[in-house]
């Protein structure tokens, strides 16, 4: 048996129904669909695929945004620039794994076998992404291979670049459903489809510098955003700046510390504050149609279906009250596998 890992990266529910996605909807059919998976916070790429992939949240993995202010060096470290191979803190399901696996433009990818990069993908026109993405997978595919990882980072750059709500958005995601459609006629062995998103999508209208608005204002900070997140790094007046950040109108969300334990992201590579902008609003420098990384509902649920080509695992599944957590320890089960990794997710499967 073949698992092939989809995802579609930066997919919201919403338009994930609006969308004419034939293919995944005969899968969602004959196989097992949620939209109501809860994705991870921050709802950022590192974090939900580092989530995806080791079954723990961000205070074990430590993939707690896709960047952060290193305290010791005083510097930024973004994950795109950073290794985050050597940097993130639990086992990958490409480690747990004792066979090759395969890992297409996955921005975490320690222990897998065969790696098509995510830097070769980010270097291609945005609107050849997904179409490149499935011509790897399709020449990557070998008998030896039993797990596929693919991310289809094409969904999250034209809802960047167009917005969610856009017809481009839509047409997007109807592309990833005719070029998954492609890759089930050329597998000609047992397999299961699982697809799923690593966030939501939700529009934006307005940046916002929340570092400068603090610092205009007196408070000696570092603000460290992934997208609509950010976190905030001081060494004094915490309770100060905690209640000044929850007067200002683009604030959504202000997590202090024991909030920030609370939501799972207590390492030591987190602020000392975090916070989420309302809808409309983005703390990145880019100027974008559509975002992630806050707690919106568009942000925390994301789709997910599961199809088995042989019908032999859906009547042992269930996807009651899932998160991403659950894939790596589901997967396992699927393959057999015992771990003695303590993952902070439960495994959807039960053959008793």
């Amino acid at each position: 048996m073949k698992i092939f890992l989809f995802i579609l990266d930066g997919c919201a529910v919403t338009q994930f129904e609006e969308a004419h996605t034939p293919f995944l909807d005969k899968i969602a059919e004959d196989g097992m669909i949620s939209l109501e998976c809860n994705a991870i916070f921050p709802t950022a790429t590192y974090t939900g695929h580092s989530s995806i992939i080791t079954g723990n949240y961000p205070e074990k993995h430590g993939m707690i945004g896709n960047q952060f202010w290193d305290r010791q060096n005083e510097c930024i470290r973004n994950f795109d620039d950073f290794d985050s191979n050597e940097n993130i803190e639990s086992p990958t399901i490409f480690e747990l794994l004792p066979f090759s696996t395969c890992a297409i433009c996955e921005p975490v990818t320690r222990g897998a076998s065969l790696i098509i990069k995510k830097k070769i993908i980010d270097a291609l026109p945005l609107k050849i992404q997904n179409r490149t993405i499935c011509k790897y997978l399709k020449d990557s595919y070998a008998p030896e291979i039993d797990f596929y990882m693919v991310n289809f980072q094409g969904v999250d750059g034209v809802g960047e670049s167009e917005g969610p709500t856009s017809e481009e958005y839509l047409k997007c995601l109807e592309e990833v459903d005719k070029l998954l459609c492609s890759i089930k006629n050329q597998i000609h062995s047992d397999f299961v489809f699982i697809v799923t998103a690593d966030h939501g999508m939700t529009t934006v209208e307005k940046n916002i510098d929340l570092e400068r608005e603090l610092k205009r204002n007196g408070f000696q900070v570092k603000c460290i955003a992934s997208h609509r997140c950010s976190h905030i790094y001081s060494n004094s007046n915490i309770e100060e700046i905690e209640n000044y950040l929850k007067s200002l109108p683009y604030i959504d969300k202000v997590f202090n510390s024991a909030d920030i334990e609370e939501a799972h992201l207590n390492h030591e590579r987190a602020g000392d504050l975090v916070v989420c902008a309302k809808k409309g609003f983005e703390f990145g420098e880019k100027k974008l149609n559509g975002s992630h990384g806050g707690a919106t509902k568009d942000e925390m649920v994301v789709p997910f279906i599961v199809y088995d080509s042989k019908n032999k695992i859906i009547e042992h599944i269930s996807l009651n009250s899932m998160s991403l957590l659950d894939i790596c320890p589901t997967i396992l089960d699927f393959f057999d596998i015992k771990s003695n990794v303590d993952f902070q997710g439960r495994s959807l499967y039960s053959n008793y």
